[in-house]
C-alpha cells in the first residue's frame, strides 16, 4: 500500500486472498469497538454457499496493492476467533464462526498445499 492514511469504506466488497492467492470471500463489513475504536471483526461474506463470518482481525493484513486484503490462518489466534458482541442490524442475521469458516475453505486450502498435514486445527 503505498499511503499509510486510507479510507476503511474503500475496502468493503474487496476480494479476500490467503498469501498465495487463493480468494476466499469478500469484505462485508468491519466491526469496531465502541470503547476503544479498533477494529475488533471483519465480517466476511461467501459466496458458495453464501455466508457471513466474524473473523477476528489479526487474521488479516494489507497486502502492497491498495484495496488488498490477505487472509493468513498461522496470524490469528483461536481464542480470539469468538465474537462476543457484533451491532443490532446483525441481530437477525446468521453469522458463522472461524472453525466454521476453516471448514468451508480448508479443502481448497490443502489442495492447494498451503497447510501441513501435521498441523491440526481443533
Amino acid at each position: 500500500m503505498h499511503h499509510l492514511i486510507f479510507s476503511v469504506s474503500r475496502l468493503l466488497h474487496c476480494e479476500l486472498h490467503t498469501p498465495e492467492g487463493l480468494s476466499i470471500g469478500t469484505l462485508h463489513d468491519i466491526i469496531c469497538n465502541k470503547d476503544s475504536g479498533k477494529i475488533t471483526y471483519l465480517i466476511i461474506e461467501t459466496t458458495s454457499p453464501e455466508h457471513l463470518f466474524a473473523i477476528h482481525h489479526s487474521y488479516f493484513y494489507l497486502g502492497e496493492e491498495e484495496d488488498e486484503i490477505i487472509f493468513d490462518q498461522k496470524l490469528g489466534r483461536e481464542d480470539h476467533s469468538i465474537y462476543l458482541d457484533l451491532p443490532r442490524n446483525y441481530v437477525s442475521k446468521i453469522i458463522l464462526k472461524y472453525r466454521d469458516f476453516l471448514q468451508l475453505i480448508l479443502p481448497n486450502l490443502a489442495v492447494a498445499g498451503h497447510r501441513s498435514d501435521n498441523e491440526t486445527l481443533f
